[in-house]
């Protein structure tokens, strides 16, 4: 019977050895360095402006296009001046970053607008909007 115990009480001597041997290598070399989280890599070089290309796929122009930040105040200035942008055509402007709400508007003969809320610019990237129709 000693000699049982005796291999028993091997037995866990080696399991504690082999869970602290574990401990130990999961903590990592004593570098100095911390053990915490990395630090956040340093945010991306400016890529350039944010841009808008509306694709007007119908065969109205459309005379203003107009952002205003997501579900806040009234739109600004029309983006394309006096410059419509034909039926079938694409036209693309800068646009600050950040969320906006679009609105297109027809020219007043046909007197059509549409709306896409939420739409997120981001720096040196350009989104684009599709008209296929007027809804």
């Amino acid at each position: 019977m000693l000699h049982r115990i005796q291999f028993n009480a091997r037995k866990a001597l080696l399991a504690a050895a082999t869970v602290l041997a574990l401990a130990t290598a999961a903590c990592g070399g004593d570098d100095g360095g911390s053990t915490g989280p990395s630090t956040p890599p340093p945010p991306p070089e400016e890529e350039g402006p944010a841009m808008l290309r509306i694709n007007n796929q119908t065969t109205d122009d459309i005379a203003a296009v107009k952002i205003r930040l997501c579900g806040i105040g009234s739109f600004g200035a029309n983006l394309i001046g006096s410059n419509p942008i034909e039926g079938g055509t694409s036209a693309t402007m800068e646009v600050p970053t950040g969320c906006y709400d679009v609105g297109v508007w027809s020219t007043p003969e046909v007197g059509q607008d549409a709306y896409k809320s939420g739409v997120i610019f981001i720096e040196g990237v350009t989104k684009d909007l599709n008209l296929p129709y007027w809804p």
